[in-house]
């Protein structure tokens, strides 16, 4: 975590996963900024989420427990059930190839419970996240995503190959200060 600290003060960030077409997975996909459109599907045993970005979908699976040694994914092994209006999603078997938010990483053994709640066009997601390995204690963040209407999902590309990471993982793009 030190060395991504002291190379973005150097001007070169650690890359975000989707500069290299992966994805943002658990927890990134839900957090704002979630700029593309995604779909959420409910049925009496899943709920299925569609992501516009790099044509992704992760799996809910409601009142179950979670597989007994889930394998790692970006998307992890998430299981749901409702608190009243408010989903509960509790994601374990995440790799550590995803970052929070577009920088902050993480190891495999990150859990994150999501409490999601619809408030008239938005949804309120307030995510905690533990990673014994990487962070001292528990914390959270807010965040909404709201409903734009007339949107549909449409196909996505991910074509970049002018701005991969470096062996290191940092940008292909170099910041530099103005100095002002």
């Amino acid at each position: 975590m030190m060395e991504r600290i002291k190379d973005a003060d150097e001007g070169h960030p650690h890359a975000s996963p989707k500069s290299r077409c992966l994805p943002a997975g658990t927890p990134g996909s839900m957090l704002p900024p979630a700029s593309l459109p995604l779909q959420i599907i409910e049925s009496s045993d899943q709920i299925t989420v569609l992501f516009e970005e790099f044509n992704q979908f992760r799996i809910i699976r409601m009142n179950e427990k979670h597989a007994d040694e889930p394998e790692p994914g970006y998307f992890g092994n998430s299981v749901g059930h409702w608190e009243g209006d408010t989903l509960v999603v509790d994601t374990i078997g995440l790799n550590d190839q995803t970052t929070i938010g577009n920088d902050m990483p993480h190891t495999d053994a990150l859990h994150v419970v999501e409490r999601i709640r619809r408030n008239g066009d938005e949804l309120e997601i307030q995510s905690t996240f533990e990673d014994p390995k990487t962070f001292t204690s528990a914390w959270s963040s807010k965040g909404k995503l709201k409903k734009v209407p007339g949107i549909r999902l449409a196909e996505y590309f991910c074509e970049n190959d002018r701005n991969t990471p470096d062996e290191k993982g940092r940008s292909g793009v170099q910041l530099t200060s103005t100095g002002k």
